[in-house]
C-alpha cells in the first residue's frame, strides 16, 4: 500500500519551493528588465545611425538643419509610429539617473520636437551650447513607461560635424575634448544631468542595465 504525504510535508515542500522562488524570481525580473532595455537602445542606436547615413548621403548638414528648426526634415528620415508623444520635454516629466531631480528648466530644456517612432520610442531634437552640437535624444521605451530617467531609458547623441556622425555621449575621444564633465561621465555628479553621459557605456558594458539602481 503507498503512503502518501502527510499534511506537514505538503507544508515543508511548499515553504521550500517559496524560499527558492523568492531567491530567484527576483534575480530573473531583473535580467529580462535588463536584456529588454539593452535591445531597446542596440535598436536606437541602429535606427539613429541609419537615419544620418542617409542624411549624410543626401549632402544634408544636420548642425544647419536643428540651428534653423527644421526639424520636420530630420522627422522624414525616420519612420512616424504615430503613437501619442509629450507636447514639451517638461511635460514627459523625465527624472536625472537616480530619480532624485527633476530635469525640468535644466537638460530638458535642450530637448525640443518629440516625435514617435514606428515602435513607440520618442525621438527628441535639441542643441547643447557649450561647445555647440547638435544633440539627438531617444526614450527607448516610449512616454511614460517608467523609470523615464537619463542613463535608464533615455539616452543621448551628439553630432559630430568632422566625421558626420552622431557620436554617443559618454567617455570617448570625441566627447572628452571640450565637453562638460556631465556629457563625458557616468552617471556623473548628482544633478539635473545626471545620467546624459551614459548611452557610450551602455551600448558598451554588457552589464550595464543589470546594475541600475531601483
Amino acid at each position: 500500500m503507498k503512503k502518501g504525504l502527510t499534511l506537514a510535508e505538503i507544508l515543508i515542500t511548499l515553504g521550500i519551493i517559496g524560499v527558492v522562488a523568492a531567491m530567484t524570481i527576483p534575480g530573473l525580473v531583473t535580467k529580462y528588465r535588463a536584456n529588454k532595455l539593452r535591445t531597446q537602445l542596440q535598436k536606437a542606436n541602429a535606427i539613429i545611425q541609419q537615419a544620418t547615413m542617409r542624411m549624410k548621403a543626401d549632402e544634408l548638414n544636420i548642425d544647419e538643419i536643428i540651428s534653423k528648426g527644421d526639424y520636420q526634415t530630420i522627422h522624414s528620415y525616420f519612420k512616424n509610429g504615430g503613437c501619442k508623444i509629450p507636447t514639451s520635454a517638461a511635460n514627459a516629466n523625465y527624472k536625472n539617473y537616480l530619480g532624485k531631480f527633476p530635469t525640468t528648466h535644466a537638460a530638458d530644456s535642450k530637448l525640443l520636437s518629440p516625435y514617435c517612432l514606428f515602435d513607440g520610442m520618442v525621438l527628441w531634437i535639441g542643441q547643447i551650447n557649450i561647445p555647440h552640437h547638435s544633440l539627438l535624444a531617444i526614450d527607448i521605451n516610449g512616454w511614460k513607461n517608467k523609470p523615464d530617467r537619463y542613463g535608464q531609458d533615455v539616452f543621448f547623441w551628439v553630432y559630430n560635424p568632422d566625421t558626420q556622425t552622431l557620436v554617443p555621449l559618454g567617455e570617448n575621444d570625441y566627447i572628452k575634448n571640450g565637453f562638460k564633465t556631465y556629457y563625458s561621465k557616468c552617471p556623473g555628479a548628482e544633478t539635473a544631468e545626471m545620467g546624459i553621459g551614459c548611452t557610450y557605456k551602455a551600448l558598451n558594458d554588457k552589464s550595464y542595465f543589470e546594475k541600475l539602481p531601483k
